[in-house]
């Protein structure tokens, strides 16, 4: 497609410096300190680089963005509140062992963050035209989003997201482009003023992302509207402010926002925003909703609707727990609004019961916290009634080969569903099961920049590996014969928890380490 009159109208009155980037490893700078109007980027970013941005960014329509594994973005200038306009095509193609980040310079990011203000609004959003055709995010960090607009931010120029000034952001726009594709995977988001994603229209595949620490005084951690078909799988919630997912038909776009939603972990959604529709799901206005094999802890509601959702919505296999009692009984009829409790979703009547059994998190931390200690762990222990209480009987719309996302040429399918409720699993080392006693020592733990794997002196280990969280591998190498201590550089790893496996002939010894 190619930008209309009037929009290309607007990039001219705007003035705007066309830059294109190609090739190596590099310091990329995008604008000029103080900002010009904005500058056209295209190319490609390459592996490694450092992109630091004055000003605001746009991919012009037939163009397109490439943004290589471990590029790292700092926006250097937050009194512009910096978006990033896509009227092309943007390939975010982050590795789990070298992700792309997208933030502001640490020296610009207040020291108030960690206290009381982790909603800084430090910059705008990723926002997108109906001429953006495909849009890949995988393995992505992205924080300090949401800034509000002003008359001068080319979304407001252009008549893009709301159009108004005034408007928080989300990290990302997806709009009015029925045909459009989108897959995000992989991906954390975190310190954002409102909204998380606002779909508006297009073909969806949304699974294994992390969200915190989102939405000030309002905001929905993933927004559809009409005009979406929507696969959202194995994706971590912790504390949104309104809902994990507002599902809705409202806009003037056809085919009818139709959203598969599975094995998805909400954890204290919807506690800083006590109205009607803050809790966990909501369902509104036509949408067709299906909400399987979810884990939802601590949440202010179960799903909720407004009366107007599409009869063929649905949610079962799902799982409640309420460490207080007021959390139980907004669980549970005759709750006003709650969508009805399917058959095999597992909920108690009493506070603390039905324990999911987390690794590694304190059921009784407060439900207003919103701050995602990384030492936490949301895998299920051996025991937890979670296990088997699911379904795979689970129809995607993006599930099977030929019917996948196709994106660049390759083809993305959404998850297989589990019967292991929620996002995670049950096993604490990230799919792998120690055949034997763990015959090495890691440290030191935490770790920042360098990890150090001690075997023993009798150890006749042949490979070393690392897997994320979510199991993962960000590191696969043999051992050299006789070898007693690997160094591992962990400096590009993003922050959280990870697993170190040595592999003994047949056996393999498994370490948990936290990266930070």
């Amino acid at each position: 497609m190619k930008t209309s009159t009037s929009k290309m109208s607007l990039l001219l009155v705007i003035g705007m410096l066309l830059v294109t980037f190609s090739g190596f490893a590099t310091n990329i700078t995008v604008g000029t300190k103080g900002g010009n109007g904005g500058v056209e980027v295209s190319g490609t970013w390459s592996a490694g680089s450092t992109v630091t941005v004055y000003d605001h960014m746009i991919i012009p329509a037939g163009q397109s963005l490439t943004i290589q594994e471990g590029v790292n973005v700092q926006i250097a200038d937050t009194t512009l509140k910096i978006e990033m306009i896509v009227l092309g095509n943007l390939y975010c193609k982050g590795t789990a062992a070298n992700p792309i980040n997208i933030t502001v310079q640490p020296n610009l990011v207040p020291s108030t963050v960690s206290t009381t203000r982790p909603f800084p609004g430090l910059w705008g959003s990723i926002i997108c035209d109906a001429t953006c055709e495909e849009l890949l995010m995988l393995h992505t960090n992205i924080k300090y989003y949401g800034a509000a607009t002003t008359n001068n931010s080319p979304s407001v120029m252009l008549h893009l997201y709301k159009n108004l000034s005034g408007q928080t952001e989300p990290y990302m726009n997806f709009r009015n482009n029925v045909n459009g594709k989108l897959v995000i995977e992989y991906c954390t988001f975190s310190n954002g003023m409102d909204d998380g994603i606002y779909i508006e229209g297009g073909n969806v595949i949304y699974a294994y992302n992390t969200l915190y620490q989102n939405g000030l005084s309002g905001g929905d951690a993933t927004n559809l509207k009409a005009g979406t078909v929507a696969d959202l799988g194995y994706n971590m919630y912790y504390s949104p402010n309104t809902n994990a997912f507002k599902l809705s038909n409202s806009g003037s776009r056809s085919p009818q926002c139709n959203v598969v939603v599975y094995n998805n972990t909400i954890v204290n959604a919807g506690w800083r925003r006590p109205t009607v529709k803050g809790g966990s799901i909501w369902y509104e206005a036509g949408v067709v909703a299906k909400t399987y094999n979810t884990l939802f802890v601590n949440d202010r509601f179960g799903i909720k609707c407004d009366g107007t959702q599409d009869p063929a919505c649905d949610a079962d296999y799902n799982f409640y727990y309420g460490y207080g009692q007021n959390c139980v009984n907004n669980f549970n009829a005759p709750t006003k609004g709650l969508f009805p409790n399917g058959a095999h979703d597992i909920y108690g009547s009493t506070a603390g019961s039905n324990d999911p059994l987390f690794v590694n998190y304190a059921l009784s931390t407060d439900t207003m916290n919103s701050k995602l200690d990384p030492a936490w762990d949301f895998h299920l222990r051996a025991g937890s009634p979670t296990i088997g209480a699911g379904t795979t009987n689970i129809t995607r719309h993006f599930g099977t080969s030929g019917s996948g996302i196709t994106i660049a040429g390759v083809e993305y399918l959404s998850p297989e569903p589990s019967t292991t409720i929620g996002a995670f699993g049950i096993e604490t080392n990230a799919g792998l099961i120690s055949t034997q006693e763990s015959r090495f020592e890691v440290y030191p733990n935490p770790v920042i920049e360098h990890l150090n794997i001690k075997l023993n002196s009798n150890s006749k280990a042949t490979r070393v590996q690392v897997y994320s969280l979510l199991g993962s591998r960000v590191f696969d190498e043999a051992v050299p014969e006789g070898l007693e201590t690997i160094s591992l550089p962990v400096a590009n790893l993003s922050n959280g928890i990870y697993y170190v496996s040595v592999k003994e002939g047949a056996d393999y010894s498994v370490r948990r380490f936290i990266k930070e």
